[in-house]
């Protein structure tokens, strides 16, 4: 069994009084705030001289802007997403950022969540792909495409990093990556904890559906809801909240965070671990 495994969730239903817990807890991710969380930096942050060390750390050659792009190739999306990474065919960013130890304890490290940004990649897949670098210094150190698994079997790709903490303190700090989509009026997030010991992505924990917001589908009874992490080692907790369809929330945006209410009814499936 791995040290990952002996996390435990516990799921919080109805207004609790826990005073002694909630004192010596963490807010881990408050999906009532729209924003990076805890650890987590904007890319734009670095300096574009950091920027272009970490992109040539990971990309042989690559393309400064989307007027460099060559005609679309005619391939199927897979072949053309390979192609076009071959050829250097895109524009990569650096989305989010983070400091810590993630592939071993007592490391200056950092963790880069970033869009590869395959040229004509939005006009086929969504965005294109993503990959998560951990660069200690100059050194690449980990070089992984962050796929998880939706529903314990669907394969999935990650498409932000969210949060970054030593959850279960044991000197690694582990990452919540985020998948958004959208579709037929609903946008929904699902979240996953994951550690990247030794050099290779493990997912300790998902949460299905930590923020889902049907307001533009028009659907009754139209109420967004909205999950808080925090965790106390060696617990992790989430607490369910949700807010009327009202104001922002009818145009995709996040509701403000005073009209959130605590979940009184309800169940969810406890998160599912996951190991590999």
């Amino acid at each position: 069994m791995t040290r990952e495994s002996v996390l435990r969730i516990v799921l919080l239903w109805g207004i609790m009084d826990l005073p002694a817990q909630q004192a010596n807890r963490h807010v881990l991710c408050d999906y009532r705030i729209d924003g990076l969380q805890k650890g987590v930096r904007s890319g734009t942050e670095l300096s574009p001289k950091n920027q272009r060390e970490v992109l040539t750390g990971l990309f042989p050659k690559y393309l400064s802007a989307t007027s460099g792009c060559g005609p679309e190739p005619a391939q199927s999306v897979l072949e053309h997403l390979e192609a076009e990474r071959s050829a250097g065919q895109m524009v990569p960013s650096i989305e989010e950022f983070a400091e810590g130890s993630f592939t071993a304890p007592a490391r200056h490290q950092a963790a880069y969540f970033v869009k590869v940004g395959e040229c004509f990649a939005a006009t086929r897949t969504y965005f294109g792909t993503y990959r998560l670098a951990i660069f200690e210094g100059s050194q690449l150190v980990a070089n992984v495409e962050p796929l998880v698994r939706f529903a314990g079997a669907l394969e999935l790709q990650a498409n932000g990093l969210s949060a970054a903490a030593d959850v279960n303190k044991d000197g690694l700090h582990e990452l919540i990556l985020d998948s958004i989509t959208f579709g037929q009026g609903v946008v929904e997030v699902n979240a996953w904890l994951v550690s990247l010991r030794g050099t290779h992505l493990h997912t300790i924990k998902e949460f299905d559906e930590v923020y889902e917001n049907p307001c533009s589908a028009g659907a009754a009874p139209g109420r967004v809801t909205a999950s808080v992490i925090t965790y106390g080692p060696p617990q992790l907790f989430v607490e369910q909240y949700e807010a009327e369809c009202k104001g922002i929330a009818n145009e995709d945006h996040v509701p403000a965070l005073k009209d959130f209410r605590l979940r009184q009814s309800g169940k969810l499936n406890s998160p599912r671990s996951e190991h590999h």
